[in-house]
């Protein structure tokens, strides 16, 4: 683990002791967290994976599906605006 995560971990320990008076083993925490974590589908897919709901849309965007509907797009600004 890195340093940051190291101190994170301590201050998580003196949280829990300063306020249940518990002194839990940093590897139980560790433990704990990590069964929480597969439990929960919204901390994988948002937090582990790091995806956003945005990115949905964008792979719609960016992976269009063909409907075989035939559309007038050119003729959207004659509709919209008169022309």
């Amino acid at each position: 683990m890195n340093k940051r995560i190291l101190r994170l971990l301590d201050k998580f320990q003196a949280k829990i002791l300063l306020k249940y008076g518990v002194k839990l083993e940093k590897k139980e925490i560790v433990e704990k967290a990590i069964e929480w974590a597969l439990m929960d589908k919204e901390f994988i897919e948002k937090k582990l994976l790091k995806r956003q709901d945005k990115d949905k849309m964008l792979d719609l965007l960016e992976k269009p599906v063909d409907w075989g509907i035939v559309d007038s797009s050119i003729d959207i600004d004659k509709y919209l605006y008169g022309e």
